[in-house]
């Protein structure tokens, strides 16, 4: 099952298009999803279907005339192994970053707004965080890893190099070399 919550108007509906040969990318074939409490649209794909390289539309439920498309890239459906929920123009990120001993890392994501800190918890030899990206800008995110006053070697990290399953980037990272000394009055470059 999949859903996504978006507030429409009254008489609009949600529609899912994408790659599967039943809907296609059109909205005469597209999937009309079911409204439930809390504005939560939900459908179940066939499993003929999976993998789907998919997108919604709010569309007029009398004629299918399109209001407002996703922006952002193609979300992806490999399984129905589970729920999956999805948030309206944006993908969910999932982090896991192995062996390193110290638990005080952020990690930096750089957007066009400027840059953010992300904390990462720590949690039996594993550090993991969960954020939210807005879907259009996945090509133009980067990261990078600051641990106390040392960041990680190296160029940043991008986004969109890492694999999409059910519409979650899972960036699992190792490796990382903090041997750069960090000079707070370097902080505006980084």
């Amino acid at each position: 099952m999949i859903s996504v919550q978006k507030h429409v108007n009254y008489g609009e509906v949600i529609l899912i298009v994408g790659d599967c040969h039943k809907i296609q990318w059109n909205v005469s074939h597209g999937i009309q999803m079911q409204w439930n409490q809390n504005d939560i649209w939900t459908a179940t794909l066939d499993s003929c279907c999976l993998p789907i390289n998919y997108r919604y539309v709010v569309v007029k439920q009398d004629n299918r005339q399109i209001v407002e498309w996703e922006d952002g890239i193609n979300r992806i459906f490999n399984s129905h192994q589970d729920l999956h929920h999805d948030i309206w123009g944006h993908l969910r990120i999932t982090l896991k970053f192995i062996t390193y001993l110290d638990s005080n890392i952020t990690l930096h994501l750089y957007t066009h707004n400027g840059r953010q800190k992300i904390p990462i918890i720590s949690s039996d030899d594993q550090y993991t965080s969960n954020f939210l990206i807005p879907n259009k800008s996945i090509h133009q995110l980067a990261y990078k890893y600051q641990s106390n006053h040392k960041w990680e070697r190296g160029p940043a990290r991008m986004i969109h190099t890492h694999p999409i399953i059910n519409n979650v980037i899972h960036v699992t990272d190792s490796a990382v070399d903090f041997n750069l000394n960090y000079n707070p009055i370097f902080q505006n470059l980084y």
